[in-house]
């Protein structure tokens, strides 16, 4: 039983230093990453765009950026036929051109953290949001 009780607290510990490794490690967001075939680019330029309402349908509201206009603002090539968006914690969500339906990207601000958020407006039930979106590949 001794034995048992130190192990656990062994992996309480290594947790919680894990825990605090992640948060330094992890840069606040500044903008995201496009990525495109072989072209690379951070798109930091989004605070240029005109931020609009998001309505949800829920009791929570949000703010932040119709995809298509975040991604005309970035000059992406306009041969892409789907969208892959790419979360801090490793979530994807594919968004094929022809069938989105008014995604955005909302500005989230956190206890002093900000990060992107998909909103899928339509989603009634919120299966497809995104938290923590860092990344964009265009296919």
């Amino acid at each position: 039983m001794k034995i048992t009780w130190i192990v656990l607290a062994a992996l309480v510990i290594i947790l919680v230093l894990l825990s605090i490794y992640w948060k330094y490690n992890n840069p606040p967001q500044t903008g995201i990453l496009i990525v495109q075939g072989d072209r690379m680019s951070l798109f930091e330029n989004w605070r240029t765009l005109e931020m609009v309402s998001i309505d949800t349908g829920h009791a929570v509201s949000f703010e932040g950026y119709p995809l298509e206009a975040f991604l005309q603002a970035a000059e992406v090539d306009d041969a892409w036929q789907r969208v892959i968006l790419v979360s801090d914690d490793g979530g994807r969500v594919v968004l094929h051109r022809d069938s989105m339906v008014r995604p955005h990207l909302a500005l989230v601000k956190n206890d002093g953290e900000s990060y992107f958020r998909l909103i899928l407006p339509d989603d009634e039930f919120a299966q497809h949001w995104l938290k923590y979106v860092r990344r964009l590949e265009l296919e």
